[in-house]
This record gives C-alpha cells, sequence and structure tokens, in this order.
C-alpha cells in the first residue's frame, strides 16, 4: 500500500473531488459545473450534497487504509465521527471526574473560589471550552511548554513593552487631536488645560503623574462645532488613557502578570487530565473526530519527509475555503 493512502488524511477534499471529476469524466456523466482553472488543465467541480456523501465515504476508507497502517489494526474497526450527544456526555463526565480528584488540592481550591461563588459549573464551561480549542492544537508540547514561554522573563518584558506602545500610541493620538484643538481657543485655555505634560512624557510613571496635572478649562466661547469634535475626542481618550494605566507601576504590571501563573498551572494541569482521559476513551472504541484526522494528517506531513515531498510536487496551488474563519 503506498503513501499517498495516508497523504488523502489531510487532503481529502482535493484529492477526492479530483478522483471523483475524473471517474465522472471518463463515464462521460458530468455532475455540476464544470471550469478550466486559470487555463491550464486540471478542474474545479461544483460539489452538490449526493457528491459530498460520495466524497466522504471515500475519505473514510482511506483513512481506514491509515490507520492499518500506523496502527496494524483491522481497518474495518475505526469508526469516524464528529462529536455526538454521547461523546459530550462522557466529556462532561470526564470533567466532573477530573475536578472530584483535585478538590483538597490547595492551589486548585484557590483557583475554583476565584472564578466562582456557589457552584464550580461556569468553571467547568469556561474549562471545556478551552479543552475544544486546545484539541486542535498541532503543537503536541503546547500544554507542557506554556509555563516555561509565557511566563519566562524575556516574555513578560516582551508584552510589557507591547503594553507600553500601546500607551504611547494613545498619548499620540490625543496629541493629533490637540494640535487641531489649538485652532480654536486661547493661551488661557490652554493653560488650565495644561496638556503639554502628558504629551511630552514617553514612560509609564511621567505619563501616568501628568494625566493628574489636566485641568478643567471654562467654556471655551468659540462655538465651531470642530471645537466640541476634538475636545469632546480628547475626553474619551484620556479616560481610555487613565484606565491603560491604572497600575501603579511598571512593577505592579509585572507582579499582576505573574500573580496569574498558579491559575494557568492549574487549567493546564487539568486540561491534559481531561485530554488524556478523552483520548484513552476514543481509543478503546476507535473513534477519530475530523479534528483528530486533520491533526494526523498535519503530524504525518511534519514528521515525514517523503511525504511532505510528495504533497509539495503534487500542488501548485491550494484553494482553502472559509480562510477568514481560521
Amino acid at each position: 500500500m503506498s503513501k499517498k493512502c495516508i497523504l488523502i488524511v489531510l487532503f481529502s477534499i482535493f484529492l477526492f473531488a479530483n478522483a471523483f471529476t475524473q471517474t465522472q469524466k471518463e463515464q462521460n456523466s458530468p455532475v455540476g459545473t464544470w471550469a478550466k482553472n486559470f487555463g491550464t488543465s486540471e478542474y474545479f467541480l461544483e460539489i452538490n450534497d449526493t457528491e459530498i456523501k460520495y466524497i466522504n465515504k471515500k475519505s473514510e476508507k482511506y483513512i481506514r487504509f491509515s490507520y492499518q497502517l500506523e496502527e496494524s489494526k483491522d481497518p474495518s474497526e475505526i469508526i469516524v465521527k464528529t462529536y455526538s450527544k454521547s461523546d459530550t456526555l462522557k466529556l462532561n463526565e470526564i470533567v466532573d471526574n477530573v475536578f472530584d480528584k483535585y478538590y483538597g488540592d490547595t492551589k486548585f481550591t484557590n483557583f475554583i473560589e476565584s472564578f466562582s461563588s456557589k457552584t464550580d459549573d461556569n468553571v467547568k464551561e469556561i474549562i471545556k471550552t478551552l479543552y475544544n480549542k486546545v484539541s486542535t492544537i498541532v503543537d503536541d508540547n503546547y500544554l507542557d511548554d506554556y509555563i516555561s514561554k509565557y511566563y519566562s522573563e524575556s516574555y513578560i518584558t516582551s508584552i510589557i513593552d507591547k503594553y507600553l506602545e500601546i500607551i504611547n500610541l494613545a498619548v499620540l493620538e490625543i496629541k493629533d487631536n490637540y494640535n487641531n484643538l489649538v485652532k480654536y481657543v486661547d493661551d488661557k485655555y490652554l493653560s488650565v488645560f495644561n496638556l503639554e505634560p502628558l504629551l511630552e512624557s514617553t514612560d509609564y510613571e511621567s505619563i501616568k503623574s501628568s494625566l493628574e496635572l489636566i485641568g478643567s478649562p471654562r467654556k471655551n466661547n468659540n462655538c465651531d462645532p470642530l471645537f466640541k469634535e476634538y475636545k469632546d475626542e480628547i475626553s474619551n481618550l484620556l479616560k481610555k488613557l487613565e484606565n491603560l494605566v491604572r497600575f501603579s507601576s511598571i512593577d505592579e504590571i509585572r507582579g499582576t502578570y505573574l500573580s496569574t501563573k498558579d491559575n494557568v498551572e492549574v487549567i493546564i494541569n487539568i486540561l491534559k487530565e481531561i485530554k488524556n482521559r478523552f483520548n484513552e476513551y476514543k481509543n478503546n472504541y476507535n473513534l477519530y473526530t475530523f479534528s483528530d484526522i486533520a491533526l494526523l494528517g498535519i503530524k504525518l506531513l511534519k514528521e515525514n519527509d517523503s511525504v511532505r515531498k510528495e504533497v509539495t510536487d503534487s500542488f501548485d496551488e491550494i484553494m482553502i475555503d472559509e480562510y477568514q474563519d481560521t
């Protein structure tokens, strides 16, 4: 059996659509609308529901081939499916059992108390949502590496730097509106408003302290509608800036971020436990969801040079439907 059988795990729609349309062409029974692809001899098929069912059946066949090659088991045992009600109930059961396991652990108890009041139901729903997202991540080490990556000194410094960039951009936006406002007010108005110290500030502490110096000038006699427009915009931007600099210092920002570490560790441990148990459940019943199949296909490409080369050599262009939703 060739490796090409395995390739269809990831590129099933392209390969099966191509195989199906070629079969229809050879049998002189065209289905759907044909169009040449940019002047080449390749064709696209506008697939209807009947054809999709046909392609899905062929997909399952090749998935079973892959399963047989990878696992050395009877391919007829595999079931390819999306989540059913019973699978959802099983996931709920696993989540309940995992929570029961961790009750009594100090970090877990603090985590629950931080995010729930009377029951832990809302926390469980959040965990299930996170699990569904994490289960589609290709990197097997994502959870294992999360703490070391996102709580490293270099990473924390980088996100604080990005946060300061946002603050400075907010100051620049205020400055742009201020430069327009000065055209409609007198010097006394500007003196009372006292925005200059803020506009000259570049570091967190000086920006925060200069906000306290801003005054409330008298109502301007100039009734030009542009005056009100710029004044209102500056007022709104100042409120947003005040929220951005609500921390007393850079050290407090850093400390606030680090204070989430214990809860994140708890979440990661829960997700890993759920993942292990749910994978065991699927393995016991030879169940593969379509997300599993996609991940297996990606894994095949990443870990096998010959497979990756074959795919690379097979396609000049790939069209991705609904790419904006990924």
